[in-house]
């Protein structure tokens, strides 16, 4: 009776292990994580306004790539374990890859500008 069985206890994970692992699921991961996320941050920033090139803005910006990191990854991971229409998965993918690539490129021409 003490036992605890080990299939029984579900391990916790922090919040960001899960969202990494894609462990939340697609529809969660995108919409919330990364739609309302974005919103969210883009409200955040319009209200902070930090000056052009100042220390606060890089490091709002340095803090937004991280959350997005960890976002994209996390949707990612989803699309690949989401069990759904393959479309689903697909464009996932594809919405990373579209905006990945070109907010990378400019994100490094910015911190070399400087």
């Amino acid at each position: 009776m003490d036992e605890v069985k080990k299939e029984q206890l579900r391990e916790k994970n922090f919040l960001i292990v899960d969202l990494l692992e894609g462990n939340l699921g697609l529809a969660m991961t995108y919409w919330v994580y990364g739609v309302l996320g974005g919103i969210v941050w883009a409200v955040g920033i319009s209200a902070l306004n930090p000056d052009r090139g100042s220390d606060l803005e890089k490091f709002v910006w340095v803090l937004f790539a991280g959350y997005y990191f960890f976002t994209y990854v996390g949707i990612w991971n989803a699309a690949n374990k989401y069990v759904g229409r393959k479309v689903w998965s697909i464009l996932a993918k594809f919405a990373i890859i579209i905006i990945v690539v070109p907010i990378t490129i400019h994100f490094f021409k910015w911190l070399v500008a400087d």
